[in-house]
């Protein structure tokens, strides 16, 4: 069987990252996320992050990077922009060939 390298990941899903990170940090400052819960969706971050970083040597980072959104997207749910904007991410991500 001939398993070809995977493809890295599009530098626009690390900016959307970023961005993520950033709205979180704003959301929380005006009380849209209790610290618990924004403590839990960094950590979600740092996992779909880390997925990103091991893309070149792992065929699974997109599952592992689709799973943390998913957990991201299910503790923001109450913050309806946010939560649209991890969705439109997974959708980006799980149409990648």
């Amino acid at each position: 069987m001939n398993r070809t390298e995977p493809a890295p990941p599009p530098a626009d899903l690390t900016a959307a990252l970023a961005s993520l990170r950033d709205e979180l940090a704003r959301e929380r400052s005006v009380g849209a996320l209790d610290e618990p819960t924004y403590r839990a969706a960094q950590t979600e971050l740092d996992h779909a992050e880390k997925a990103l970083a091991k893309a070149a040597e792992a065929h699974t980072w997109k599952s592992r990077f689709v799973l943390a959104l998913k957990r991201l997207r299910g503790l923001v749910e109450d913050v309806t922009d946010l939560a649209t904007k991890i969705a439109s991410l997974i959708k980006t991500a799980t149409d990648l060939t």
